[in-house]
């Protein structure tokens, strides 16, 4: 049987209606002692945080950083000067490969510092040999030198010597030969002409031997005198063109002997200063020289005299000399042709004086020859000449 439902008045629909107001209180105190709470926490986290992450990081740098720190003692060290410091090899692989090329680094300069100190040793024992050895030979050289300059000494004397004694006679007989010549003047018309005449022409011989052997006693004499340094300079006022003339004529008989021609080229200043006696005697050796060794040819003196030298050039065109004794034949008693043979006459001591001469006076002597072209004397002497050469 069907029953009614009738509408239940909870469940039946109501239209709004206000009843009354609620009123709710919520106290902030908890909330904000929950945020302070989740802060603190929050805080003291990341805190630890940090100090985790950077005691992590401390230790991983101190573990990558380290063997550096022990590399840099240790170069310290060797720099300080101590020997045999070798780095510890440890950390990562990077820096262990460090550590041992290091030490084998240091182990190869140890060895060449080793071998470096024994080729030290061993050189410093050849330069104490070595020194002995040079003393030695210095000692040996000075004993050599020191006697080599008494034997020089001994020689110069004897030289002076002896050729002092050898001139006296030899200025009497050339004397008694002047007079005997002079003599002979007031016997022509007495005595045989023919017997005259050779007793004139063997004085004449006699007198030119006479002159020519004192001439030569005199070179060995001048030799003397300046290897024993007592060549003193006679500086005066020198006319150098009437030098030349004089000259000149003083040699003319050898010039005429040989067949040969002289020219005289001056240029420059006419007078100066400078040791007559001892230029004159250069000129007069160099021209001796190249008259001796000339025949039928010319022969050219060129002299330039400045301010500030006195050039002096004799040329000749004779027989000249080899390359090789070009500086010999300035040596005493040295020629060009020292064979027993030997063609031209002669001591060897003109050119050795006239060199000395030229170094008395601050000069210089040269030559510059071809056999069988010709031979150029060279002689520069610088003005003005001084005392103290």
């Amino acid at each position: 049987m069907n029953r009614l439902r009738m509408p239940s008045p909870l469940t039946a629909p109501r239209a709004s209606q206000l009843l009354g107001y609620l009123a709710m209180a919520w106290h902030k105190e908890p909330l904000l002692q929950v945020q302070s709470g989740l802060l603190i926490l929050n805080g003291t986290v990341a805190l630890i945080l940090a100090i985790g992450i950077g005691v992590g990081f401390q230790s991983v740098l101190r573990r990558l950083t380290a063997p550096l720190d022990r590399l840099a003692r240790v170069i310290q060290r060797l720099r300080a000067g101590e020997i045999g410091a070798r780095t510890p090899v440890a950390g990562p692989a990077e820096t262990r490969e460090i550590g041992h090329a290091f030490n084998a680094l240091l182990d190869d300069i140890e060895r060449h510092r080793a071998e470096l100190e024994r080729r030290r040793q061993q050189l410093e024992r050849q330069r104490r040999e070595l020194e002995s050895l040079v003393e030695m030979r210095t000692q040996d050289l000075r004993a050599a030198r020191d006697a080599a300059l008494t034997a020089a000494r001994y020689k110069s004397e004897f030289m002076a010597a002896i050729t002092h004694e050898m001139r006296m006679p030899l200025q009497s007989i050339i004397g008694y030969t002047r007079e005997g010549q002079k003599a002979l003047v007031f016997l022509e018309e007495e005595a045989d002409p023919v017997v005259i005449s050779h007793f004139a022409n063997c004085l004449g011989m006699v007198r030119q031997a006479s002159d020519d052997l004192l001439s030569r006693i005199n070179q060995v004499l001048d030799l003397a005198a300046l290897e024993a340094g007592k060549q003193d300079l006679q500086l005066e006022i020198v006319d150098l063109p009437v030098l030349l003339e004089e000259v000149v004529a003083l040699l003319k008989p050898l010039i005429e002997r040989n067949g040969n021609r002289v020219e005289i080229l001056f240029e420059g200043l006419h007078r100066t200063t400078l040791d007559e006696d001892k230029t004159r005697q250069i000129i007069r050796n160099l021209l001796d020289n190249a008259c001796k060794f000339t025949r039928a040819g010319l022969v050219l003196v060129e002299v330039t005299c400045t301010r500030d030298e006195l050039v002096i050039e004799v040329a000749d065109c004779g027989t000249g000399i080899p390359h090789p004794l070009q500086d010999l034949i300035f040596e005493p008693f040295r020629q060009a042709d020292m064979s027993d043979s030997r063609r031209y006459g002669g001591t060897g001591l003109g050119l050795a004086i006239t060199r000395s001469l030229c170094r008395l006076m601050g000069g210089t002597i040269a030559v510059d020859s071809t056999p069988g072209v010709g031979s150029l004397f060279r002689a520069v002497i610088p003005l003005p000449v001084l005392q103290t050469h």
